[in-house]
């Protein structure tokens, strides 16, 4: 979601013990206390006028026909094609495509004093099939060009909501190996150090990497088509309490959000 769809890992240093493996710290499930986010202060910018919308923030940025009509997207790692349909002067709706299929559907209502964007979303393509309805605001950092419909402009995240099972993430680390599985169905075995890992069940064809940074953190390399599309910092910080940092390399993005163990 992120895309919302979020995202994840873990790394730590396994000692014998007698008869037994220690369990790692970062085994179990784990879900995100999203009151706790810090999002990133760089703004998403787009411009929708004289009939053509213009995302130029996306990775890399595109433009195509306000007219509802689908139209081809090329370079984006998540989608190939996309649609824009202008509900109201208030109101816009992005549908978004990935091989014939549509995978996400984004509403965007501007408040009358045109300061604030509230957005709900419907992403369609999890594995396990159920689709995950998503919500949130944005702030106005700058207004867009003169006579454009007020989506147009400079946004900066302010909140977000979603259910907590599509967030959560559970892990298994053994011997080096570990295994992640994500509430909407995706999942990883990957080896420390080791090649990259098919992300099952994820359309992009993720491929991931993990490395030990300590005996309490580990890092997560996203790739697609063999280009790094984001870096994941896992992080125990308490007892029950991890935190995950999320760099997106595509569009220059730094979040953190804070994980409680169940």
């Amino acid at each position: 979601m992120r895309s919302i769809a979020l995202f994840a890992i873990a790394t730590i240093s396994l000692c014998l013990v007698t008869p037994a493996v220690a369990a790692s710290p970062f085994d179990g499930k784990w879900l995100a206390d999203l009151k706790s986010s810090k999002y990133s202060q760089k703004p998403y910018k787009m411009v929708l006028a004289d009939g053509t919308y213009h995302c130029l923030t996306c990775a890399p940025p595109y433009k195509i026909p306000a007219d509802g009509v689908v139209h081809k997207v090329i370079g984006n790692s998540v989608f190939d094609a996309a649609s824009v349909t202008v509900i109201d002067p208030q109101t816009a709706r992005f549908k978004r495509y990935r091989g014939g299929k549509q995978i996400s559907e984004v509403t965007d209502t501007i408040s009358p004093d045109g300061s604030t964007m509230s957005w709900r979303a419907t992403f369609l393509a999890t594995a396990n099939g159920i689709p995950v309805e998503s919500s949130g605001t944005w702030a106005r950092v700058a207004p867009g060009p003169a006579g454009s419909h007020v989506v147009s402009g400079s946004w900066r995240d302010t909140g977000f909501e979603a259910p907590a099972e599509s967030l959560a993430m559970t892990l298994k680390i053994t011997g080096g190996l570990v295994n992640m599985s994500y509430g909407t169905g995706e999942s990883f075995a990957a080896r420390f150090g080791g090649a990259p890992a098919p992300q099952i069940g994820d359309p992009t064809k993720t491929m991931i990497r993990v490395t030990r940074l300590g005996p309490n953190a580990f890092q997560e390399r996203d790739y697609r088509a063999g280009k790094l599309v984001s870096v994941y910092t896992f992080r125990i910080t308490g007892p029950k309490t991890m935190t995950v940092r999320s760099q997106d390399t595509e569009r220059a993005r730094t979040e953190e959000y804070t994980y409680l163990k169940q």
